[in-house]
C-alpha cells in the first residue's frame, strides 16, 4: 500500500476528513501532483485485502476514493448558477451596441466574450469575482462537508485571495524553477513566448500572497517528470503523516 494509501485509510478508519490545500505559481505543477496523490491514494491492497476482510469480518481497504477539488471547475459551476446575476452586473462595462453579448444562446454565460471583457478591465474582474468566489466557496465548502472520511485535496490557485485556507488543515505551496515552470506553460498552453511571459508578469506577485507567518504551510519543489513528482510526493506524504498524527 502506497504512503497516499495509508494517510487515507486511516483517515477513514477514524472517520475523519483532512483537508490539504494545494496552490503555488504559474505551472507549478498544482494539478498535476493532486493526481499524482490520487492516483499514489488508489494504489491500495486491492483484492487480497478486500478477501481477507471478509473473511474475519473486519473493514478492509476503503473503496472511498481521495477527494481531489479542482477550484477552476467550481468556477464553471459557479458561473452557471449565477449566470443572469453576472450579465446583469457586468452589462454596464459593455460596449452600449454588444449589451447581449455575454450570454449564450441558452441563457448561460458566454465565456470567450467575459474573458475579454475582464482581462481587459480589472473593476469589471472584481466585479465578477465578488459573485462568484463566494459561490465558489460554498461549493467547495459543501463538497467537504458531504465527505464521509478522508484525505481531502483542495487545488486553487488563489487560495488565499478566496480565504480557502480557512477550509484546509494544511496548506502545500508547490514551487519549481522559473525555467521549468515556463517551457512548462509553452508546452501546455501554447501562447507563444511573448503571451506566456506576460502571463508570467501579471502572476508574478502571487508568492507574495503567502501568509509567511502562518507556520502550516507545506513547501515542496516539483521539478518536473516522474522522480521530481516522486520526490515531492514522499516529502509531503510524511509531513501528511506527522501532522495528522499530532
Amino acid at each position: 500500500m502506497s504512503s497516499f494509501a495509508r494517510i487515507h485509510q486511516r483517515l477513514v478508519e477514524e472517520n475523519r476528513r483532512f483537508v490539504v490545500g494545494i496552490t503555488g505559481g504559474y505551472c507549478a505543477g498544482k494539478s498535476r501532483l493532486a493526481q499524482w496523490i490520487v492516483q499514489e491514494g488508489a494504489r491500495t491492497q486491492g483484492t487480497r485485502g478486500s478477501s481477507q476482510a471478509e473473511s474475519s469480518g473486519q473493514g478492509g481497504v476503503s473503496e472511498e476514493p481521495i477527494l481531489h477539488i479542482e477550484v477552476d471547475h467550481l468556477g464553471h459551476q459557479a458561473l452557471e448558477q449565477q449566470a443572469s446575476r453576472v450579465e446583469a452586473a457586468l452589462r454596464g462595462y459593455l460596449d452600449p451596441n454588444n449589451q447581449g453579448q455575454l450570454l449564450d444562446p441558452r441563457g448561460g454565460i458566454n465565456r470567450r466574450a467575459l474573458g475579454g471583457l475582464v482581462f481587459s478591465n480589472p473593476q469589471a474582474l472584481a466585479t465578477l469575482e465578488s459573485i462568484t468566489h463566494p459561490a465558489m466557496v460554498e461549493l467547495a465548502r459543501k463538497q467537504i462537508s458531504d465527505y464521509p472520511g478522508g484525505l481531502v485535496l483542495l487545488n486553487a490557485a488563489i487560495l488565499f485571495k478566496m480565504n480557502l485556507e480557512s477550509l484546509c488543515d494544511t496548506v502545500v505551496w508547490v514551487d519549481a524553477p522559473l525555467l521549468v515552470r515556463f517551457f512548462r506553460a509553452l508546452e501546455r498552453d501554447n501562447l507563444g513566448i511573448r503571451q506566456t511571459w506576460q502571463r508570467f508578469m501579471t502572476q508574478g506577485r502571487m508568492k507574495s500572497q503567502l501568509p509567511r507567518e502562518q507556520a502550516d504551510i507545506i513547501c515542496v519543489s516539483n521539478w518536473g517528470g516522474t522522480g521530481g513528482l516522486r520526490r515531492a510526493g514522499r516529502t509531503l506524504a510524511k509531513t501528511l503523516w506527522n501532522r495528522i498524527e499530532a
